[in-house]
């Protein structure tokens, strides 16, 4: 039945100007992002609105509570695996790491992320979807020098999608335009309310319009 949910979608929203955007900005994004983050909106016609700082700060206690959360789950799941041969270094310090973390605020930060996850709810109350880049800057280089778990860092906190991931709502990415800017495109990423899938597919169908853009990816 997910078809006709999406020509629903359509058919209640041809167009962006009756969507209402919540555009969160995080501290940290390169401007050039953020501005083709804003430039995308603009042209899919939606009424954007900007989202409070509270939410930002919410926003990102839950990156760090679902990073914990996410470490502590690996150790729990594949504890038995550290001290097997074959099992490369990166993977047993991946194992480690979640070890060290279990005692410090693992419990408190299952206990915010309830919160988090009402906070989320109650702001997609007030628009149709959220909107901010998938990565805050364009992707890393891969060098000899850059070891494989320094980069795996790096683009953990990088990365703008364990807040959502961690509250179960559907999101999407979208391919931006980047101009002038050491990699060609970025990723707009849409939010939406629970079981709203069909109504995201929609939106980013409207983004890929105005931009002459193909290629929607879903994150998850």
């Amino acid at each position: 039945g997910f078809g006709a949910r999406y020509a629903a979608a359509q058919a209640r929203w041809p167009s962006g100007r009756g969507i209402r955007v919540g555009r969160l900005m995080l501290k940290g994004t390169n401007a050039q992002i953020d501005a083709a983050i804003d430039d995308a909106l603009t042209r899919a016609g939606f009424q954007v609105v900007r989202l409070p700082d509270s939410f930002r700060d919410a926003w990102d206690e839950a990156k760090r509570d679902g990073n914990t959360i996410a470490a502590v789950g690996t150790w729990l799941s594949y504890d038995k695996l550290g001290g097997m041969t074959g099992i490369t270094t990166r993977t047993k310090n991946a194992i480690l790491f979640g070890q060290a973390l279990y005692g410090k605020g693992y419990w408190e930060a299952l206990a915010r992320l309830r919160v988090w996850t009402h906070t989320l709810q109650d702001t997609l109350k007030g628009v149709d979807f959220i909107a901010l880049p998938t990565l805050q800057s364009t992707p890393p280089l891969m060098t000899i020098d850059l070891r494989i778990g320094v980069m795996d860092a790096r683009v953990l906190n990088l990365q703008n999608t364990v807040p959502v991931n961690v509250a179960g709502n559907p999101a999407v990415a979208v391919p931006v335009p980047l101009k002038h800017a050491d990699f060609p495109v970025t990723s707009l990423q849409l939010i939406g309310r629970l079981k709203s899938e069909a109504e995201l597919l929609n939106a980013a169908r409207l983004v890929e319009v105005a931009l002459g853009t193909t290629g929607v990816a879903p994150t998850r």
